[in-house]
């Protein structure tokens, strides 16, 4: 009758214990350790409760006795034999057992070493000022762009592509349209004039190459936080951001050659210049700031892991069943459609 009581209360109260604390000691306390225990405090059909675990769980309810305690724990020995009797073998009840134990390992390997309060400050302000844009924005240069440019696409992401004839036939024409410019006063140089003198030059244009004008181009100043091999602006690209930078205003640079071709930057005036603009201080994002990068953090963290595990193991695939996958699955879509 004692252990009738002390299953609903142990049921309904503590939840089987997963609900307390930490649920990944309190399944290894419940379950017990592989390994006989020093100090034996009880025995349920031959299994050792440690005095260790019992101990463990006082200290987490020291608002309940030592006998209530122990009760708990033979009930749960009891009622897991019994249920393993039952479920032992259930392919559902093993599922689940394999993504608590990949869960625990998880926590153990990278959630409890890459937490929150781990995040060091310096790690914090890199990351804040990596994020140009959200947080804040990075002082910002409007200059006009007069580009030479590959018409073959796969030359901007491979420059190994690019022919040395075609390079310099780029270089060239760029240098060519940059002796018409200058010898004009800046203020003469009109978005209609500018469009005039390149529609002007297209018909010369030698076999690979484009021209085009790209007017009020921001270019942000480079961050603390960004590297050189990360722009901070899609479409931008060091040589080009370097140079709009040393330029004074009223100027038109030399030609700035980048992987996507020869350029020709034209800076009219300083006013144009957006100064920098905090937009959240990094006092206010910080909490925001520190939980994104234990994310960020976790997955590389994860992904490293992970790679280990696959580069030892030896995985097999039938390519032929597999192929049967994926037409069926296709053939499943083609149906609800």
């Amino acid at each position: 009758m004692k252990y009738i009581w002390r299953a609903c209360w142990f049921v309904t109260s503590v939840g089987l214990l997963s609900c307390q604390s930490n649920q990944a000691e309190e399944i290894k306390a419940l379950t017990f350790e592989s390994r006989v225990p020093k100090a034996v405090v009880a025995t349920v059909n031959g299994q050792p409760i440690s005095l260790s675990a019992v101990e463990e769980q006082l200290k987490k309810t020291p608002e309940r006795s030592r006998d209530d305690v122990l009760d708990d724990f033979i009930f749960s020995e009891l009622a897991f034999r019994e249920a393993a009797t039952q479920f032992s073998k259930d392919p559902a009840m093993l599922l689940a057992q394999k993504r608590f134990m990949v869960q625990q390992m998880l926590k153990e390997r990278i959630e409890d070493k890459f937490s929150a309060e781990a995040m060091e400050p310096e790690e914090l302000e890199k990351f804040y000022l990596f994020h140009e844009g959200r947080y804040y924005r990075p002082r910002i240069r409007v200059v006009d762009n007069l580009l030479v440019y590959y018409k073959d696409q796969n030359l901007f992401a491979d420059p190994s592509l690019l022919s040395p004839e075609l390079r310099d036939a780029a270089l060239k024409m760029s240098e060519k349209l940059r002796a018409e410019i200058v010898s004009l006063p800046i203020e003469a140089l009109t978005d209609e004039r500018i469009q005039a003198l390149i529609d002007g030059h297209k018909k010369d244009l030698p076999e690979g190459l484009q021209l085009k004008f790209e007017k009020r181009l921001k270019v942000p100043i480079r961050s603390v936080g960004a590297s050189k091999e990360k722009a901070t602006l899609r479409g931008t690209v060091e040589p080009f951001r370097e140079a709009t930078f040393r330029m004074t205003a009223g100027t038109l640079s030399r030609p700035v050659q980048t992987n996507f071709g020869a350029h020709l930057i034209l800076f009219k005036a300083q006013s144009d210049d957006l100064p920098e603009e905090v937009i959240k201080p990094k006092d206010e994002a910080l909490d925001e700031l520190r939980d994104e990068l234990v994310v960020l953090r976790r997955r590389q963290e994860s992904q490293k892991l992970f790679k280990s595990i696959s580069d030892k193991a030896k995985i097999k695939s039938n390519e032929s069943l597999v192929k049967k996958l994926t037409t069926e699955k296709s053939e499943v879509k083609e149906e609800a459609k």
